[in-house]
Formats: structure tokens, sequence, C-alpha cells
């Protein structure tokens, strides 16, 4: 597994090229290029406002996600809302429909999702076999795990290409490294130090905070 930079909220080619240009050779690792989509977005229901721009449609999907072997191309499929019972939780068609309307070129869907049932990735790797899945492990899967949490994570090995361990779910706020370690370590028990990936207030004047880990 060929370590990765994520960056996500990507809505045009010019940017994932300009990332591209930022990484010299000597690191090593390829751009995560990342855009976003939802059950909410699939489904017509309204999401939050100040978010428009970052749902592309199909066709800027597949403008986005183009045939280069510097990227890995992640659609993110976010669902955090359907332990309310008031609808339906994430089907299979769901993310059959994410994958699909994502193009030829995507490589693996992000789940933004807490502990979703492993049944359904099985479910839909039958459907898409070649796809790869990221499990994003939030602040609020933790929690929901509890001080066990991490006895989840077997459930997931053989579906999942990394857990990305998120305690900032894309509201900037940085994860302390030492906390983050303990659980960095629990995840290498599992799935190996080569697929574990971490995300929380990162950017330009953040990014040292990964020298510890």
């Amino acid at each position: 597994m060929k370590p990765y930079i994520g960056v996500t909220d990507f809505v045009t080619r010019a940017q994932v090229e300009q990332a591209k240009a930022a990484i010299p050779a000597s690191v090593h690792r390829r751009l995560h290029v990342g855009a976003m989509t939802s059950y909410k977005v699939l489904n017509s229901i309204p999401t939050s406002l100040g978010w428009e721009n970052v749902w592309l449609n199909e066709r800027g999907l597949h403008d986005l996600f183009a045939n280069d072997r510097d990227v890995y191309n992640v659609i993110h499929y976010a669902d955090y809302g359907h332990r309310s019972g008031s609808r339906a939780p994430t089907s299979v068609l769901d993310l059959v429909k994410a994958w699909d309307m994502s193009g030829p070129y995507v490589d693996a869907m992000q789940l933004d999702m807490v502990w979703p049932k492993p049944s359904l990735l099985e479910e839909f790797l039958q459907c898409r076999p070649d796809a790869e899945f990221i499990l994003q492990v939030s602040s609020e899967a933790i929690r929901q795990g509890g001080d066990r949490w991490f006895n989840l994570l077997p459930a997931y090995h053989d579906h999942v290409q990394y857990m990305l361990i998120d305690t900032g779910m894309g509201r900037g706020t940085m994860f302390e490294p030492l906390e983050i370690l303990t659980m960095i370590d629990r995840v290498v028990e599992v799935v190996g130090q080569n697929r574990v990936a971490v995300a929380g207030g990162l950017g330009p004047e953040t990014y040292r905070n990964l020298e510890l880990l």
C-alpha cells in the first residue's frame, strides 16, 4: 500500500494539478484527490447551507477524477444521520450510486460513517469488486465504541484498505499527538502500520504536528 497525502473538496482538475506540483518526487506519496457526496445529496435531501459548491454532480466528478497514476481518486460518502431512525439507513444501492457517478477512474470510497455494518461493505464489493475502502474512525465513532472501540476494528480488516483516524471531521480541530499515538497503536495491531491514515486540523501552519507520528 503506497502512502498518500489526502486533500478533500477539490472541485476542479486545475486544483489537482497545483497540488500535485507541490509534492516533491522524494516524498514518495501519492496525492489523494477527495470529493464529497452524501446520503442527503444522493437522495435529494436539503444539506447544510454554505457547502453547495463541494457537492459535485456526475459531470463534475468525471472531470475531476482523471486516469492519473500519480493520484488516488477517492469519493467521500457521508452519512451520520441514519441512527436517528427518522429515515432509512444507507443501503448498498446508495454506495453503488455514489461509486458509479464518480466515473471510471475512481479508486476508492471513504466511508464517513459511524461503524457501518461490515455486511454492507461486503455486499458492495460483490457488486464492485475492484473498489477500495477507507474507513473513517472519527471521534464520534470512538465515543460510541466506548473504552474498547478498537475491538470493532477486526470486523473491517478484510474489506478496508486504510483506517483513517480523524478526530477533526472537517471542523479543523487539531489532534493531540500523544493521544492519537495510542489510537494508532490500536489500529496498527489490527491492520499493520502501512494501512493507517491520520487527519485532524492539518494545514500549512500545522502539518509539523505529524512529525512525532
